[in-house]
């Protein structure tokens, strides 16, 4: 008969420290891997092409809420 396995007091701990391990190594070999893979220029017109939509349609939803929130609060003046 074997017995039951007992509690480890600090088996959550090293769970937590082999899994930031293991992510740390996985990053390091993501990041290697990108920085000898050449990118062809095509998808780097794309990848700027999606960034640059999506930050400028932001800031122009930024802009035009902005204008919307200034005219709410602006005192409204009875017409004379």
């Amino acid at each position: 008969m074997d017995a039951p396995p007992r509690p480890v007091p600090y088996a959550r701990a090293f769970f937590y420290q082999r899994a930031v391990g293991l992510l740390a190594v996985f990053i390091f070999v993501l990041l290697v891997l990108a920085l000898q893979t050449r990118t062809p220029a095509e998808w780097l017109a794309v990848v700027a092409g999606v960034l640059f939509y999506m930050f400028w349609t932001r800031k122009k939803e930024k802009d035009e809420t902005k204008k919307v929130l200034e005219a709410a609060q602006a005192p409204k003046t009875p017409p004379v």
